[in-house]
Formats: structure tokens, sequence, C-alpha cells
């Protein structure tokens, strides 16, 4: 049951918000700070990755396996598929392993 205050529902970006009652603000912003630490993903963080970068950091951590394929039926020019280590990235996490970009 809603109140009073309650009558009208919008939807609005993240990053244009108007003017929030009592300490909802706060909680966005808290909201939105632990999924920035959590996700850590372009549209999270609001900014574009070096996407070269990225790649590489991810092939010095071993996290990857390569498939030996390639992406099909694409305009483009096909990726080569990978699959995420489990088994490197529990190691990692023992050692308080987080991700950072």
């Amino acid at each position: 049951m809603s109140g009073d205050n309650a009558l009208e529902c919008e939807w609005f970006d993240v990053n244009n918000v108007p003017p929030l009652m009592f300490d909802h603000a706060d909680i966005l912003k808290s909201g939105l700070d632990y999924l920035r630490y959590k996700v850590r993903h372009e549209s999270i963080l609001n900014k574009s990755l070096d996407k070269p970068n990225f790649r590489r950091k991810f092939q010095k951590m071993n996290l990857l396996i390569n498939c030996k394929e390639k992406q099909t039926n694409v305009a483009h020019r096909a990726a080569t598929l990978y699959r995420f280590d489990i088994n490197v990235y529990e190691k990692l996490r023992e050692f308080g392993f987080t991700f950072e970009f």
C-alpha cells in the first residue's frame, strides 16, 4: 500500500535523477557506489574501458581458456571464443584477488 506521496512513478536515467525526498538521494548514491565497486563494468562506471588493455590484463591473469574456435555468422571480424576458468579464479580469491581496472 502506497502513501499519498507515491501517486506518480517514473523511470529515470541513473545519471539524471531529479531531486529526491528524505534521504533517498543518499540511498541511491550508496547503491550505485556498491554496484561500481562490485561490478566494475562500463555501463556502471559510466566510462569506456580501454579494450586492448582490458584483454591484456585478463590474459595475464590466466582466467580465460581459449576454446580454439571463433564466432560464426557475424558481420564483423569473428572474435576468438574463451571460457572462464573458475578454478584459477577461486585460487586467486583465496589470496584476496578482486577485479580492478
